[in-house]
């Protein structure tokens, strides 16, 4: 670090599998100010738009959906799930129809619970009514006949909406901007029998006796001489930690903690469906990353790296033995009716494109020859459980509390609190989408800002934008693997 005081830099998560390095070194805002101000530039004025009307929205009301509707009844907020457009007759149409029909248990479990009184609060955007390629947000949404600015409603659209398909069918942008007002999950796997097996394993979660007691883990890995690892250790994880226990609104819960050294990743493997494994997984820890191309990307990219990786110097490859992937998870693995919470660069899954390079760097944008969901994520589904919240892209110290930003904790405080009083995981993720839209519109007004400042002012507006950037980008990105409608139930 040079002496420099790390709450001064920008501290990106994530280390590169073959050589061991960080993907990015530490960041002083004058560093990234250059590409904040462009990336803010470049943004489509649908999504500040958008971000200005949810920001607006936030003042008057707690969440997006309309008053009077209780987020944690379906039947009172709608469920809905979103295909891709195919044409019929085809090969891509026949696929579909094999998932849909795996899927068959889950949507008629949804269908009566969410249509019981309504029939049209349940509804598959499917065909004619699903995604088209080139879809935003807004234009989706207009297709529907819907307000994207307005909140949520079910007599237009459900809240809870779940994507099915890869994010090349249906691309990660998409899910962003319609989080923003809504709660969106996504699943997406490689056959039709592992969606069976999700269906199966959350229709018997939420009509079978419990199978977890009220349990909470955190899994904190503190990695020698490393910045990123005693920033998530000391200011996020173990503050969150405590908070929550003396929280008295949340009684009989127990709080199991892996810190530093035992944070290893043959603990980790009895927390993810091993003998250990609660209810509720929170880990922080560097997700590891491979070059495009490389066969172990799709697979592996994201996976956790553990407290057995020391950090050495000069740096050197990492070792399977030193981080947790799907690859990990045996078929005895029994992760069924747990939620996992990844902290970790890549920990939900990987875009095309490198958000935190130069446009016209082609070479170094592009980071995988397609966008996916984390593999770690989707192995933990297939084996039952009943959702997970990882990162798309690079995690940053922005995400974390320091002591000029204390509040940040909040939006993880209340995002596991949600979770652990039982209400659904896309009603917790609606403080991430929150703090995206109030950051958005902030970014906004100091870019127009620095478009009339010179000299020292025009530096500081430029930082200011640069964390400002940084940070909306880190909220933006974390994303529900699974049915955004799932909960915790107690034994």
């Amino acid at each position: 670090m040079d002496g420099t005081d790390e709450r001064e830099l920008f501290i990106a998560d994530g280390v590169h599998a073959s050589t061991g390095a960080y993907l990015l070194e530490p960041q002083t805002p004058d560093e990234l100010a250059e590409l904040a101000t462009q990336g803010v530039r470049d943004k489509e004025p649908d999504e500040l738009e958008l971000l200005r009307a949810r920001n607006d929205r936030d003042g008057g009301v707690a969440f997006p959906v309309a008053e009077g509707i209780d987020r944690g009844d379906l039947a009172q907020t709608g469920w809905g799930v979103i295909f891709a457009a195919v044409k019929p007759d085809t090969p891509e149409a026949a696929a579909q129809a094999e998932v849909r029909k795996a899927l068959e248990p889950l949507l008629q479990h949804r269908k009566a619970q969410a249509g019981r009184d309504v029939a049209k609060y349940y509804q598959e955007f499917v065909g004619p009514r699903g995604y088209y390629p080139g879809d935003t947000n807004q234009k989706f949404l207009a297709r529907l006949k819907v307000d994207a600015g307005a909140p949520a409603d079910p007599e237009a659209m459900p809240y809870y909406l779940l994507i099915v398909g890869s994010p090349t069918e249906i691309p990660f942008s998409f899910q962003y901007q319609l989080d923003v007002t809504y709660a969106v999950g996504r699943i997406h796997f490689d056959t039709a029998e592992e969606y069976a097996r999700y269906a199966r394993a959350v229709v018997a979660a939420e009509t079978e006796p419990p199978r977890r007691g009220k349990e909470v883990a955190f899994f904190a890995v503190r990695n020698p001489d490393d910045g990123a690892t005693k920033l998530s250790r000391e200011g996020l994880v173990e503050p969150l930690a405590n908070a929550l226990e003396a929280n008295k609104r949340l009684p009989g819960w127990s709080y199991r903690r892996h810190y530093d050294d035992k944070a290893s990743k043959a603990t980790l493997g009895t927390l993810m469906g091993g003998a250990q494994t609660p209810a509720l997984l929170f880990t922080a820890s560097h997700g590891i990353a491979f070059d495009r191309g490389d066969p172990l990307q799709v697979r592996r990219q994201g996976a956790l790296i553990c407290s057995d990786w020391q950090n050495p110097r000069p740096y050197a490859p990492v070792a399977e033995s030193m981080y947790f992937s799907g690859d990990d998870l045996g078929a005895s693995a029994d992760a069924r009716g747990m939620i996992v919470f990844n902290f970790a660069c890549y920990g939900g899954g990987t875009p095309e494109f490198n958000e935190y390079a130069k446009k016209d760097n082609v070479v170094d944008r592009r980071i995988a020859e397609r966008p996916f969901v984390s593999g770690l994520h989707r192995q933990l589904l297939a084996r039952g459980a009943l959702a997970c919240v990882g990162h798309i892209e690079r995690a940053w110290s922005e995400s974390i509390p320091t002591a000029a930003a204390g509040n940040r904790l909040i939006v993880f405080r209340s995002a596991m609190e949600v979770l652990m009083k039982g209400l659904p995981i896309g009603a917790a993720l609606e403080y991430f989408n929150a703090r995206y839209a109030q950051l958005g519109a902030d970014m906004s007004s100091a870019l127009e800002s620095l478009d009339f400042a010179s000299g020292d002012e025009a530096r500081a507006l430029k930082a200011d934008v640069a964390r400002k950037w940084t940070a909306h980008n880190d909220a933006r990105d974390y994303v529900v693997t699974g049915d955004p409608a799932v909960r915790l139930r107690f034994a």
